[in-house]
């Protein structure tokens, strides 16, 4: 396989990051589109203070991607320590907050901050809407306000989406989706890190326009906003809420240990769920049982990827 082959990957929080360290080492044509719903931490803070879209999931990506020695990344994810209002704040996040007011554009300031960091391939925010909240209901008709109150729920949530109502998705995607060679999906946090990108205008039907593979990456464990979902209700949920048509999921086939049961995300033994192709690897990292490596999964997505070329 070519490294010239053409990957978009679609998520956020610490598994598409994950996903992009392994990436990298088989192509160069990587297009991370990333989440921009984060309301906590410093990100929430620099989203509030500062009036843009939250840079966390943002700034992870482009590291991932990035070809700087380790030791100015770990200056970049530096989160200082004094008893000011820089408490807690990420070093990388504040590059961010001041190329988002230099180019008075959070897009451009992403692209900028490519070039500082000698990103291979692009990250791509899904919009540059800085009031862009994730909404969720509940089950028992509980509405759920921003991403990290979703992320602490344990109900079953019915409905989701983001207000402002119809923020188209960044029109900078759109052309690395149509000339792909494949989309992957995940993985992370379902409602918080991956539907949440498929509710903002027109991505849902630009990734079912191409006629590449869609591939989702299924979790190794469940969090909170899935708590006790198998990897069929993972799928299932996904279709409900974005009505994209997967082609592929890929899940884990190594059982974890000490994890509770209804957290554990053993793959199901068969070979289709719901029309979809289902393909199993041992997929675990050697760090933590509940995440993926990078190179397990790269290699694994493009043994799917070659079959089909």
């Amino acid at each position: 396989m070519s490294r010239d082959t053409r990957i978009v990957a679609i998520g956020g929080g610490t598994g598409l990051s994950n996903l992009l360290s392994g990436l990298k080492h088989k192509t160069k044509n990587i297009t991370a589109i990333v989440a921009i719903t984060d309301d906590g931490g410093s990100s929430g803070r620099i989203r509030k203070d500062y009036k843009m879209a939250p840079p966390g999931d943002i700034r992870n990506c482009l590291l991932a991607l990035s070809n700087l020695d380790d030791k100015y990344k770990s200056t970049l994810n530096y989160r200082f320590k004094s008893d000011s209002n820089l408490y807690d704040h990420n070093m990388g996040n504040l590059l961010i907050a001041a190329l988002n007011q230099q180019e008075n554009s959070f897009s451009e300031a992403i692209i900028k901050a490519g070039l500082l960091l000698n990103v291979q391939g692009q990250v791509i925010p899904i919009s540059d809407n800085a009031k862009a909240i994730l909404k969720a209901q509940t089950k028992s008709k509980h509405i759920l306000n921003g991403e990290s109150e979703i992320g602490k729920n344990i109900e079953k949530i019915t409905d989701i989406w983001v207000e402002p109502t119809n923020i188209t998705f960044n029109p900078l995607a759109k052309y690395a989706i149509d000339e792909c060679d494949a989309v992957i999906i995940g993985p992370g946090s379902l409602y918080t890190s991956v539907i949440t990108n498929f509710l903002f205008k027109g991505l849902a039907e630009a990734v079912n326009h191409t006629q590449k593979p869609i591939i989702f990456i299924s979790n190794i464990a469940n969090d909170n906003e899935t708590y006790g979902f198998t990897i069929k209700e993972h799928i299932e949920e996904f279709k409900l809420h974005t009505n994209v048509d997967i082609t592929h999921v890929i899940c884990n086939s190594t059982k974890i240990t000490n994890t509770p049961e209804i957290s554990e995300l053993y793959y199901e033994e068969c070979e289709y769920i719901n029309s979809i192709k289902v393909i199993n690897a041992d997929l675990l990292g050697s760090h933590s049982n509940n995440n993926h490596d990078p190179n397990k999964l790269t290699d694994t997505i493009f043994k799917v990827i070659e079959t089909l070329s």
